[in-house]
């Protein structure tokens, strides 16, 4: 099977655009650790509904001990304009997944929605731990 001619040719260009030297890198570490930063005070915040959050750069995830609990953040996080999915066996992790091209400004604001989905997904009754 061959790759996809298409696909090479932009991934040549995207390592010789952003990749020239470090700063694009570090500009990824350091928003990471904003999300970083944000989702472990929504952590502290409501430590009755997430139990673990975990990630690297900017692939993150908030696990939760409440049955249903995720998919009603990504719920309400959808109705406030941002894509955030679940994972895990029963849908327990709610996914952060921002663009590494992301600006500071389009972080922000994505983890400010984030923010407001999970206080109205926390509103919300009733909640049954995962066993």
């Amino acid at each position: 099977f061959r790759g996809n001619s298409l696909a090479f040719v932009a991934g040549s260009t995207a390592l010789q655009s952003y990749w020239q030297d470090d700063q694009f890198s570090q500009a990824i570490r350091a928003k990471g650790a904003v999300v970083e930063s944000r989702l472990r005070a929504l952590v502290a915040r409501y430590p009755q509904h997430f139990d673990e959050v975990r990630g690297l750069g900017m692939i993150w995830g908030l696990q939760s001990p409440i049955k249903g609990f995720c998919g009603r953040v990504s719920r309400h996080a959808f109705e406030r304009g941002l894509l955030a999915e679940t994972a895990g066996a029963t849908d327990q992790v709610i996914k952060f997944l921002a663009p590494l091209t992301i600006t500071d400004s389009e972080l922000a604001t994505g983890l400010e929605r984030l923010d407001a989905a999970v206080a109205a997904a926390v509103a919300e009754q009733p909640e049954e731990v995962l066993a």
